[in-house]
């Protein structure tokens, strides 16, 4: 296989996406942290090889106004085969993509001051759980479109009230 995808999110509602394509090897890393942390695993692939898919500050929200991200990235391992999956952590790396480097540095910028303060998937805590579903749901509409295009299949039931 040559074209690997990725979805890093802490948004669980995506985590019933699947593949359309069977020559695509589609992995989801759900975690259980904020967006900064979202981010942060993003910018772990970009230094192994990985493009980013879309812009990790899509949407126009500012650290704060969203506790879901995700981010959508690929690997073609004919461009690199160097770089690992995205559970390894161990890699030598000549080629990344710059482009997605500075955009994922970009938003890290923007979120890092914010970093402590951000709310996280057990935000239960400090969000009501009506207020996280709307952040979910949000993310997962404003992803549909770059899913979809990569030839990814996002259930599309809404949220309950």
């Amino acid at each position: 296989m040559s074209t690997r995808l990725c979805l890093i999110t802490n948004n669980s509602t995506l985590r019933a996406c699947t593949i359309g394509n069977s020559s695509i090897d589609f992995s989801i890393q759900l975690l259980e942290g904020s967006p900064f942390d979202v981010l942060m695993g993003g910018r772990d692939l970009i230094h192994q090889g990985w493009r980013l898919l879309n812009h990790p500050l899509y949407g126009n929200f500012r650290p704060g106004q969203q506790a879901m991200r995700s981010l959508l990235l690929s690997f073609d391992s004919e461009k690199n085969n160097k770089a690992t999956a995205p559970h390894q952590t161990k890699a030598v790396q000549e080629y990344y993509d710059e482009d997605s480097l500075n955009y994922i540095e970009q938003a890290l910028q923007i979120y890092e001051p914010f970093s402590k303060l951000l709310p996280t998937i057990d935000a239960e805590k400090t969000l009501k759980s009506k207020l996280l579903a709307d952040c979910a749901l949000i993310d997962k509409e404003l992803m549909h479109v770059t899913l979809k295009t990569s030839g990814i299949n996002v259930p599309l039931n809404h949220m309950e009230e």
